[in-house]
């Protein structure tokens, strides 16, 4: 079943399938969900900003970041002869690598380091 709404023509099931899934669009701000994240945010001093969609230059420090990320773990499914389906099996390892490895731009220190305040381990990857 399709409709017309505005300029797009709609597929009326994948509307139900998107509400069902996130909710009805503008009532996103009234879950649960989006509160807690809002309390967390606050008590973190962490902002949030939009920015508008295909718009990847806006934001170059995490597009960067994302490309890393997939050569990374390219990389490593060719290393350990991994199917590419497998790619969410790595993701931890890359994940705690991430958040273990000291950068410059937080003065030496890792992100686990300053969100903890405990010393950075390496125990986890054992």
């Amino acid at each position: 079943m399709h409709f017309t709404y505005g300029f797009c023509r709609c597929d009326l099931r994948l509307l139900l399938l998107r509400f069902s899934r996130c909710g009805v669009q503008g009532s996103e701000s009234q879950s649960p969900l989006y509160q807690t994240k809002a309390v967390m945010c606050a008590r973190m001093k962490i902002e949030q900003e939009f920015s508008p969609v295909y718009s990847p230059w806006i934001n170059g420090t995490v597009e960067r970041l994302n490309k890393d990320i997939l050569q990374v773990l390219r990389v490593l499914l060719l290393e350990y002869d991994l199917d590419f389906h497998e790619w969410p099996f790595l993701l931890p390892v890359l994940q705690g690598n991430l958040n273990h490895t000291p950068l410059q731009s937080l003065g030496g220190h890792s992100p686990v380091e300053l969100f903890t305040g405990l010393p950075a381990s390496l125990s986890w990857m054992q």
